[in-house]
């Protein structure tokens, strides 16, 4: 066969299966899903150390996280649960919390591309898993030195796209714990010094203002932690919660935070400080009777806002 009709014959078949399959990009983008769920799930598990003790099998705590576009975290990790968590979760979402600091940005093996979007990582005492994920391969202008993964996927013709698909519909979207932890035993270990101890100096180098430290004040109190005050001075009783915290969440009982300490306590109470600055807000009138944000005065706090009170319920008074 001569090299012209080679190239003729060659060409006709791109032909062919372009027009054929309309729908080859579309089928590329299903394929992706379980390649980006697997990438995310090979770089957090690397990094994820499980409580040692204190979490049974059936314990889970869920989080959706955001990526952006140089594949970091992106603001606070959501934690799926209404209430209080226990004490089993805590210790997961630590965990889970220590692996996100240590093991993002999430980017393929060259390092020229990053994870973007957002989704769910389930945290059990057997790993970590990623689900729900709604994200997408972002280009980096300055490509970041790669973790080594996994290798980078391509997809260059139809019949690798047709694998890839029957492989992903037939699959778990996530690489198995097991897989993952065996080879990078040394580096979950490291994680560790994540979370390490908080000192004076490190709490300092943060430069927090008053404003900022009485959010903290006010996310301890929230999780049950009672600091005597709300008022943005980190006295004694301050420091008595914070060590409370920091001893009731295996971390170092210095009673001084450092960084990634406080973005820990923001991601245990973001749910309950969220709720807490979504609340009705109240307000006293002009004879001093404190009033719901609905007008409804608040009772059993005087005589004569009690009256009020009740000609407010008659509808003699507003």
């Amino acid at each position: 066969m001569s090299n012209a009709r080679s190239l003729y014959l060659n060409t006709a078949i791109v032909l062919a299966v372009t027009i054929g399959f309309p729908g080859i990009g579309a089928t590329q983008d299903r394929v992706q899903g379980p390649i980006i769920s697997q990438l995310i799930t090979a770089s957090l598990q690397r990094c994820f150390l499980a409580p040692k003790d204190g979490v049974l099998a059936d314990d889970t705590v869920d989080m959706v996280v955001m990526l952006n576009a140089q594949g970091d975290i992106d603001g606070l990790p959501e934690v799926q649960k209404d209430g209080d968590l226990s004490i089993a979760e805590r210790k997961l979402m630590k965990s889970a919390t220590e692996a996100l600091l240590a093991c993002t940005p999430v980017v393929t093996e060259a390092g020229e591309e990053a994870v973007e979007g957002d989704f769910t990582l389930t945290a059990t005492i057997s790993g970590l898993k990623v689900s729900n994920v709604a994200a997408a391969f972002a280009t980096l202008e300055n490509p970041v030195q790669s973790r080594e993964i996994i290798h980078e996927t391509s997809i260059d013709d139809v019949d690798d796209v047709v694998e890839a698909v029957e492989a992903s519909e037939t699959s778990d979207d996530s690489t198995p714990p097991e897989e993952a932890e065996n080879d990078n035993d040394t580096d979950a270990e490291d994680t560790n010094t994540t979370l390490n101890e908080g000192t004076e100096e490190t709490e300092d180098a943060m430069e927090m203002s008053r404003k900022q430290r009485t959010v903290i004040q006010r996310r301890l109190v929230l999780l049950g932690y009672d600091p005597r005050g709300v008022d943005g001075v980190f006295g004694p009783g301050s420091r008595a919660a914070i060590e409370k915290w920091q001893g009731e969440n295996e971390l170092p009982t210095s009673g001084y935070f450092n960084e990634n300490q406080v973005e820990f306590l923001n991601v245990m109470s973001e749910a309950a400080y969220s709720k807490w600055r979504n609340r009705p807000r109240q307000y006293y009138d002009r004879n001093g009777c404190l009033r719901e944000a609905s007008g409804k005065i608040i009772e059993g706090r005087s005589f004569g806002c009690d009256m009020n009170a009740a000609g407010q319920s008659l509808g003699l008074s507003k």
